[in-house]
């Protein structure tokens, strides 16, 4: 009974006991005796009714406070880390403020600490920025020497290391997983996810363009199923693109190089590089690994093989049948021009017009002598300048430590004898003698430039 009903009854029973006095008054003469032993037995009750009706009131009003105090110590003592479990659900981004990062929202209990890139990450060896840096014309044996005594691979493509650090995780919480995502779009609508198990801190990305803005963000579930995510991003350093593939030398972007109006020739759509399948240097074998990699990282959907069918008589398909395989027969340097040439150039420069071939992976057996044929050409027409399709052509030592020079030289001389002023358009009055078309030559620009 609450404590206005209480209040409510000792009202009542004040108020009705005159009307029993009266009542007792008017037969005073025939009961008088009788009326004054009840009469005070109904004041006696009455005492201690109210007696008792102030101790149930004490009690009740101590019982409510008991019950406020109680839900005080509650509130006090409830676990803080119950609001960074809801932020993290939320998906706040949770930083710290130390030397090699960027605060962002910092949360009372979890801390998760992630690099700060402040300068553009570059990924290459220092051997590919002194070929890139120096004259074409310059002997780039005797400027590799100091890299080549160091036995190395120089033809190498260095990852960027995603890294984070948690600090500050409660007690009876735990990381169950972790996972990083890189991509060149803000909202991650085109991303590589890499999952790491519950102790792991670090990843190493391979495979990045040059020159181009990347996007990274790394979501953390813990042990309640809460979510905290981290965004960042960074920037890679212009450079030719070089990539590292088990079993496979000297492979790089066809693209990334400027060109005489100002655009870029697009990375990501074609590759050169060695044989995969060690039909003629044994030791050119892709692993199983670099064959993943070249799936589903580089999404390789052709494969142009510039070597004749002859030399591959197993007819070994190294990325399997879903790859579209075709031979070219392409000769080298000067000896491209012959009708056996012109056939092979036409045929190839006809798959190159076709954008439903892209990515592709573009080789010979060495990746340097057809392939740089090849590649001279093709940047050549999308209108790269001669000195850079020099370099582009020296990078070949960084692996093999040798370049077939004069050959080369000799080829780009005889190109200069065709008609036109630059070498743009030179080569593309070439390409029209031999049988490609305008319409393929304008397809080519299109894919290619941005």
């Amino acid at each position: 009974m609450s404590q206005s009903n209480y209040e409510h009854n000792d009202v009542t029973r004040e108020q009705t006991a005159p009307a029993a006095e009266q009542t007792s008054e008017h037969h005073h003469s025939h009961h008088h005796h009788h009326h004054h032993h009840s009469s005070h037995r109904r004041r006696k009750k009455s005492k201690l009714q109210k007696f008792w009706q102030k101790r149930k009131k004490l009690l009740i009003n101590l019982s409510a406070g008991v019950v406020a105090l109680l839900i005080v110590l509650c509130l006090l003592l409830w676990n803080p880390s119950h609001r960074e479990q809801t932020s993290g659900q939320k998906g706040e981004t949770v930083s710290s403020s130390a030397e090699t990062t960027v605060p962002e929202i910092v949360t009372k209990t979890i801390d998760i600490q992630v690099p700060l890139f402040e300068e553009e990450l570059v990924l290459v060896s220092d051997a590919v920025n002194t070929c890139v840096k120096a004259d074409p014309r310059e002997d780039v044996m005797a400027l590799l020497m100091p890299y080549q005594e160091l036995e190395q691979r120089l033809d190498i493509g260095l990852p960027v290391r995603i890294s984070f650090e948690v600090n500050g995780l409660p007690n009876h919480l735990s990381i169950v997983s972790s996972q990083v995502e890189v991509s060149e779009r803000e909202d991650f609508s085109a991303s590589r996810r890499y999952s790491l198990g519950a102790d792991a801190r670090d990843v190493d990305v391979y495979f990045l363009k040059t020159g181009t803005q990347y996007y990274y963000r790394i979501t953390i579930t813990m042990s309640d199923r809460s979510v905290t995510v981290v965004q960042r991003s960074f920037k890679t350093a212009e450079s030719p693109r070089v990539l590292s593939l088990d079993g496979v030398v000297n492979v790089r972007d066809v693209g990334g190089w400027k060109t005489a109006d100002g655009k870029t020739v697009r990375q990501g759509l074609l590759y050169r590089g060695s044989e995969l399948d060690g039909a003629v240097e044994p030791s050119y074998c892709a692993t199983d690994k670099a064959v993943e990699q070249m799936l589903t990282v580089l999404g390789i959907r052709t494969e142009l093989d510039l070597r004749g069918s002859a030399e591959n008589p197993k007819n070994i398909q190294t990325l399997g049948a879903n790859v579209e395989h075709t031979y070219f027969g392409l000769p080298m340097y000067s000896e491209l021009f012959s009708a056996w040439g012109d056939r092979a150039i036409r045929n190839l420069f006809a798959e190159l017009a076709d954008e439903r071939n892209y990515p592709a992976y573009m080789h010979c057996t060495y990746g340097m002598d057809r392939t740089g044929t090849a590649c001279f050409l093709l940047g050549a027409l999308l209108g790269v300048s001669e000195d850079d399709l020099m370099r582009d052509y020296n990078l070949s030592a960084l692996y093999h430590g040798r370049l077939n020079s004069d050959d080369m030289s000799d080829f780009v001389a005889a190109m200069r004898t065709k008609h036109g002023v630059t070498m743009q358009e030179k080569v593309e009055g070439y390409l029209l003698s031999v049988g490609v078309t305008e319409q393929e030559i304008e397809q080519i620009r299109t894919i290619f430039l941005q």
